[in-house]
């Protein structure tokens, strides 16, 4: 009964604080915060709104974007001449 309780005062602790907008790094740490207090994992992550892919997720940091479509042709750079070839 004691951990019903906690749980669901742990939950509504953790909806106020996920009322303003918030970082999917920071619902990963709040997610491990209260998993440390005893929360299941599957309630932590239902509260938070994130699934298992996003909370495992480890993002690569070179991320080189969408490709050119085909029909974009890129402009070649202008050079100085100077009498030397690029």
């Amino acid at each position: 009964m004691k951990i019903l309780l906690a749980e669901k005062e742990l939950e509504s602790k953790l909806k106020d604080e996920l009322i303003k907008k918030v970082s999917r790094m920071e619902k990963v740490s709040l997610v491990l915060e209260y998993r440390a207090q005893g929360m299941s994992f599957e309630d932590c992550l239902s509260i938070t709104g994130i699934t298992r892919n996003q909370f495992y997720h480890k993002p690569k940091g070179n991320k080189q974007g969408k490709p050119l479509s085909k029909g974009y042709q890129m402009e070649k750079p202008q050079h100085k001449s100077n009498g030397e070839s690029p």
